[in-house]
């Protein structure tokens, strides 16, 4: 899986780099209904391998990626 593969057809926003360009982060659908999330995952350019990296109890809307370092922030939305 290319990082083309994963802008296009896994997430609901853009993959961002990380900032050595070794990995991509991008949000993936994971569940149905209720229990749907939007969770970020990492692709490993030279390996093809993927692997979610939140596990968090809400829905994330957004996430940024530090251009300098090797940090991600994300904004979560709660529900009612």
């Amino acid at each position: 899986m290319s990082h083309r593969d994963v802008q296009f057809a896994h997430q609901d926003t853009d993959a961002s780099w990380s900032c050595d360009g070794k990995y991509v982060l991008f949000l993936r659908d994971i569940g149905e209904g209720k229990s749907r999330l939007l969770q970020i995952h990492r692709l490993e350019v030279s390996t093809g391998f993927i692997k979610q990296v939140t596990e968090v109890e809400n829905f994330i809307t957004e996430i940024h990626v530090s251009p300098y370092t090797h940090h991600v922030a994300y904004k979560i939305d709660g529900g009612d």
